[in-house]
């Protein structure tokens, strides 16, 4: 039996699966591999140029796609296109114990293939069900309740949004260098104690949109009618878009809020804020001027992202790496 999986995320969790599927099939010889995987025009598995492309040297074919399956509101697991092959849609698993659940699900639809069974206990998760087409195939579906938003979810956990970091490195010490303005003042400082939670919660929230906002928009990362012309699509893809940024973005604040939370309690010594205050300080105080200079940051960080990498943030879309998928598909057909 062969797993193969598409170069990324999908990788990892192919090789997941291979170990599960060798551990519980002892008596099959289980192996992986890398293999492109690309979509039809449509955005379908295509199981036919799979099966060319991988030939004849497995009796079973488990292949590991990131492509986000679905039926309308409920997401599509696994699908057995045959009694030799079938697919396992890694997003539509969720962002959570993606592992575990990729190794059931892969483990019924093997069992599914060797030996087809319509009753509905062989699902291998809660609120799920096969469900068999008129084509002759058969999906593992998803529960319609809370099932976009799992689709979603995994398709960002598929993304791993954290690597846009590195990216941002550019952003990262704009950032860094405007929060030090905010440590290094002491108008900030003074300016920290004396507004609301509220103001100080409205200016970090709107600092953050402005980063995600230079990211998407010079970048172009929303797509349009021109690639996908299905409106549901073009949203399910646009949303995990927006997520994904938005997670890279909280990620990177994080790091910024914890550099300049280490240096204020380094240089700042409590005695000296308080002078400064008129009043003890109290770590409240700390707390809010870490947060309006890491506010600082961030809008000077949006800013430095127009030096960052445009192509690895690209590669923060679902749909870029999907794009990528068909083109190598399409200079190894030429």
């Amino acid at each position: 039996m062969g797993v193969v999986a598409d170069a990324g995320f999908s990788e990892r969790v192919g090789q997941h699966v291979t170990s599960a599927v060798a551990k519980a099939a002892p008596g099959t010889e289980v192996s992986f591999e890398t293999v492109a995987l690309p979509p039809d025009r449509m955005g379908n598995p295509d199981y036919e140029r799979w099966a060319r492309v991988l030939g004849d040297r497995w009796d079973l074919v488990l292949a590991v796609s990131e492509l986000p399956a679905h039926v309308g509101p409920r997401p599509v697991l696994a699908e057995c296109a045959s009694d030799t092959i079938a697919a396992l849609f890694v997003p539509a698993t969720g962002a959570l114990r993606v592992g575990h659940r990729s190794a059931r699900v892969a483990e019924a639809a093997i069992a599914r293939m060797i030996g087809p069974d319509d009753d509905d206990t062989a699902a291998p998760l809660a609120r799920t069900r096969w469900v068999e087409e008129e084509n002759g195939r058969c999906r593992l579906m998803g529960s319609a309740a809370l099932g976009r938003a799992r689709l979603v979810a995994g398709m960002v956990r598929a993304n791993r949004p954290w690597r846009l970091v590195p990216t941002l490195t550019p952003a990262f010490g704009a950032a860094s260098a405007a929060s030090a303005f905010g440590i290094f003042y002491s108008s900030i400082w003074l300016m920290a104690a004396s507004i609301s939670v509220w103001r100080l919660a409205t200016i970090v929230l709107t600092a953050l949109v402005a980063m995600c906002a230079w990211l998407i928009l010079p970048n172009r990362l929303l797509e349009r009618r021109g690639f996908r012309t299905d409106r549901s699509e073009r949203s399910l893809y646009n949303t995990a878009t927006l997520a994904t940024v938005v997670v890279g973005v909280l990620c990177m604040s994080v790091l910024l809020a914890v550099a300049v939370a280490a240096v204020a309690a380094i240089v700042i010594s409590p005695d000296f804020l308080g002078d400064t205050l008129g009043r003890e300080a109290t770590i409240v105080d700390y707390a809010r001027l870490v947060a309006l200079s890491t506010a600082l940051g961030i809008v000077a960080g949006a800013v430095g992202t127009s030096a960052a990498d445009h192509d690895e943030i690209l590669r923060a879309t679902y749909g870029q790496r999907e794009y990528e998928r068909r083109m190598r598909d399409a200079d190894s057909g030429s």
